[in-house]
Formats: structure tokens, C-alpha cells, sequence
């Protein structure tokens, strides 16, 4: 039985599409939850308050990121489809 967990497997990120290799991950705490990397979690995601599980916590954020990617890409659909492209 490892005293550590394995480390996070390579994936790419949903919203922003770079490849994430996680050599050296750093703390178990700062880990990403796939399918979205951490820079975009913590870009896009909202603040979640302090009540319940860190993980909790983490999903949610992860949620509030994804949520957050498909409002902006949808409105800059409708955009482009009213106004065109510059």
C-alpha cells in the first residue's frame, strides 16, 4: 500500500485544450480534477464559500469553470452571428 497517492494522469483540459502533463504536481491539495486544468479552474471557476468538504469544494469550482466556458463561448457565438467578426 503507497503512502502517497499516484499523481495525476496526463489529460487535456476542456476549456482551454492544452495537454496537461503533471510532472511534478506539487501538493495533493492543489492537484487538478480532470477534465479541467487547475489554471482554468481557477481562472473561470467561481469562489466557492467556506461551509463543507474540500472536495466538495473543488468539484463545485470545477463545475462553476465549465459552467462559466460554455456561457462565454455561447456569447461570443451570438455575437459573431449579430455582428460578424472584426
Amino acid at each position: 500500500m503507497p503512502i502517497c497517492p499516484d499523481r495525476p494522469r496526463p489529460f487535456t483540459c476542456a476549456i482551454c485544450g492544452e495537454h496537461r502533463d503533471y510532472r511534478w504536481p506539487g501538493p495533493v491539495q492543489c492537484w487538478p480534477v480532470e477534465p479541467v486544468c487547475r489554471w482554468c479552474e481557477q481562472t473561470f471557476g467561481s469562489v466557492v464559500p467556506a461551509p463543507g468538504a474540500f472536495r466538495d469544494r473543488r468539484l463545485l469550482s470545477v463545475f462553476s469553470a465549465l459552467a462559466e466556458a460554455l456561457h462565454t463561448e455561447a456569447a461570443h457565438q451570438h455575437y459573431r452571428r449579430h455582428y460578424g467578426t472584426a
